[in-house]
């Protein structure tokens, strides 16, 4: 979930796992300031539905600034497709219909221009505060649709073709035994596969085997864990110091699949506005999940849109070109074609984000 617009700030990222009729969901609470905003990134990696939270107060300003704009622009790079839009504090204005419509409006055109579907962006007006549309509808006559609750269940599942693919989890956090009195272990995100006790998993790049030992879904224990689940599991590592090597942020992945270390890729580059034409040589910072590296546009091959017949010597504002990316340090990725979560980045350049990628082929 992200927030926009919020005048308190969250820095971390938070986490809760809640039982809502036959169904789990976990909310991750994200921060909506702009100077956090590569911390919205690393919580939007870990979610398949995005709430976005408006102030229909400041909503004008932040939406000018570029604020929401970069947080449904971190949605669209991450591949998110279902997106709620909560206008919350609707009680400090009012209930006004007016003013809810408006910014409807603008949102719909927006995710329009920026080619998000329609059909899996949902509008909820709510107040927070006063609990209102939250559980029940309101009774307000202009407003005829779902609660937030309601709208929250009718969202599709994880998709299940993922628990077929190797191995993949995403370390949210690490715990000791003192901790949570299960012993040393992870609290992680399974982006694909699934995992069961006994199971030996690599974490990259920390480059540790780990052997599991226990698996908890919230306070229930399992004896395995699929795609979608957020878990913690209990681990064992070959020596106390490798253990301690571990970061978030790291990938645990099956030993017989392990996900590879890239350093040079070609990618589907799609720009945004720009402080300057892209060009070879452009140095970016990159980001995938939790992970960010420095990035270098080290051949344009060709453009799509605009399509061009020479070699392109530049990419421009609103284009689409094919690129190759040379980063400083290897990272944990994956062609987008097997597996969208680690074959989907961005790219920043002072703080903004001025162009989403897809990875098509890993080069070395």
């Amino acid at each position: 979930m992200i927030e926009a617009s919020l005048s308190i700030s969250m820095i971390e990222l938070l986490s809760r796992l809640n039982r809502i009729e036959d169904r789990r969901f976990n909310f991750v609470d994200t921060p909506g300031h702009s100077d956090f905003i590569f911390n919205a990134m690393q919580g939007a990696s870990l979610v398949d539905v995005a709430i976005l939270m408006i102030d229909p107060i400041k909503f004008a300003a932040t939406f000018e600034a570029g604020t929401t704009k970069q947080h449904i622009e971190i949605l669209k790079g991450q591949g998110i497709k279902d997106i709620i839009v909560c206008i919350n504090k609707m009680d400090m204005i009012g209930w006004k219909e007016e003013t809810y419509k408006d910014i409807v409006d603008v949102l719909r055109a927006h995710f329009a221009e920026r080619q998000l579907d329609a059909s899996r962006t949902r509008f909820v007006p709510i107040s927070a505060f006063k609990g209102e549309n939250l559980t029940r509808p309101i009774g307000v006559e202009w407003y005829r649709g779902d609660s937030l609750l309601a709208t929250i269940l009718k969202v599709k599942p994880t998709e299940a073709g993922l628990a077929f693919k190797p191995a993949r989890l995403t370390v949210q956090g690490i715990f000791r035994g003192s901790q949570k009195k299960r012993g040393n272990g992870v609290h992680a995100k399974v982006q694909g596969g699934c995992v069961s006790i006994g199971n030996k998993l690599l974490a990259v790049p920390a480059n540790v085997m780990l052997t599991v030992k226990a698996i908890y879904v919230g306070e229930e224990k399992r004896d395995i864990a699929i795609a979608g689940d957020t878990v913690d599991l209990v681990v064992t590592a070959p020596t106390e110091e490798e253990f301690d090597s571990l970061k978030k942020g790291d990938v645990l992945c099956s030993e017989t699949y392990p996900i590879p270390l890239v350093r040079k890729f070609k990618a589907t580059l799609t720009t945004l506005k720009m402080k300057h034409p892209m060009l070879v040589g452009s140095r970016y910072s990159l980001h995938v999940g939790f992970h960010t590296e420095s990035a270098v546009i080290k051949k344009i091959l060709f453009e799509i849109s605009p399509l061009s017949r020479k070699k392109p010597r530049l990419v421009a504002n609103n284009s689409v070109a094919v690129v190759e990316v040379h980063l400083d340090s290897r990272m944990p990725l994956e062609r987008y074609a097997n597996f969208e979560t680690f074959g989907t980045f961005q790219l920043s350049d002072e703080f903004k984000i001025i162009a989403n990628g897809t990875i098509e082929e890993l080069v070395e």
